[in-house]
């Protein structure tokens, strides 16, 4: 039982990074964009 607690914790880990990485990557690939038609 002690390893399934290990497991969620885990997975709870891995699903709050997961989510935060979906919202922000839009911002990184804007700003890459950005940075690569300022320097045209």
């Amino acid at each position: 039982m002690q390893s399934y607690f290990w497991v969620k914790t885990f997975h709870l880990v891995f699903v709050v990074a997961w989510m935060a990485a979906v919202f922000y990557l839009p911002r990184i690939l804007v700003n890459i964009a950005e940075a690569a038609g300022q320097a045209q």
